[in-house]
């Protein structure tokens, strides 16, 4: 039995907000996000989400994940955006390609524990 959450990885799709909303009621889970720099997109987007989620988290706060998947949650994660601060360069298909580290970094803090 594991002691931890699951972390579900995707990509930003329109068709996953859409499975967000239909699930929500039957899936609890947890969204984490990129805040957005204009204040009311951010607070649309985070209005419409927290309806299907049981909470966001946004992207930096490391700690809120952990906790989050130390409570047994469901938390997705999308890596597909370039978070700078956690950047890892390697090759696909023989070209150079950046990746986010962010899922690799939380599963070594869950392990350590």
């Amino acid at each position: 039995q594991k002691n931890s959450g699951i972390i579900a990885l995707g990509g930003h799709f329109t068709c996953l907000e859409i499975l967000g909303a239909l699930s929500g009621d039957c899936i609890p889970i947890t969204i984490v996000y990129k805040s957005s720099r204009n204040p009311f997109f951010e607070y649309i987007v985070n209005q419409r989400r927290s309806r299907y989620s049981i909470s966001l988290i946004e992207r930096a706060d490391i700690k809120k994940m952990l906790l989050n998947l130390r409570q047994k949650r469901l938390m997705w994660y999308a890596p597909d955006q370039i978070f700078f601060k956690a950047l890892s360069v390697g090759s696909w298909l023989d070209i150079p390609a950046a990746t986010s580290t962010g899922v690799s970094t939380l599963a070594k803090e869950l392990a350590l524990q």
